[in-house]
């Protein structure tokens, strides 16, 4: 599992960080603000059956590296489905 030490030290170099994600330092710092506003626009929809909290805790708690592992696990399921239906 990756941790913010991971994040910190890809977010210094656009080269891996666009290898990895494909999105550059810039887009991907973008792309956390509105994927900030859309995950607490989540949160405080009110046609939940539970408030939100009840359940299991989240292992990641930065937002950060909330959408760098989506990303990451985008990347890593396209890439097998474009081998597998090539």
């Amino acid at each position: 599992m990756f941790s913010q030490k991971t994040l910190t030290r890809t977010l210094k170099n656009d080269r891996s960080m666009k290898a990895l994600t494909g999105l550059s330092i810039l887009e991907f710092k973008n792309l956390v603000t509105s994927f900030d506003r859309a995950l607490q626009e989540f949160r405080n929809n009110k046609k939940r059956l539970r408030g939100f909290g009840a359940g299991r805790k989240g292992a990641l708690r930065i937002i950060e590296l909330k959408l760098f592992f989506i990303l990451l696990d985008l990347l890593r399921q396209n890439s097998r489905k474009g081998y597998v239906y090539s």
